[in-house]
């Protein structure tokens, strides 16, 4: 099975070399590339959502950040990212009124 990186906002494969900069965006959608939603270490069950020792919480998980400890996550293709794993219950929670 092939892992790939891939933005974590709208999964178009990554093809640039080591780790996106700190303010690199998607070509396809202009999402924020070096965000916790693509890091290897996002971890909801972990302190600050980060399997890491970090001292600071990164409130928008979506927006680039500064974090040094950054590693571009390789997934399957067909796997969710961390943030799309609920969108079936924000939808019905939006449909409803929730």
């Amino acid at each position: 099975m092939t892992m790939i990186k891939y933005c974590h906002s709208c999964r178009t494969e990554w093809t640039g070399g080591g780790q996106p900069g700190f303010k690199e965006a998607c070509l396809k959608c202009a999402a924020d590339l070096h965000v916790c939603f693509n890091c290897r270490f996002y971890d909801t069950g972990k302190p600050y959502d980060c399997a890491e020792h970090i001292v600071e919480s990164i409130t928008d998980k979506a927006k680039a950040n500064y974090c040094e400890l950054f590693q571009f996550i390789e997934r399957n293709p067909g796997q969710a990212g961390p943030h799309q794993k609920n969108a079936g219950k924000d939808a019905f929670n939006k449909l409803f009124n929730k």
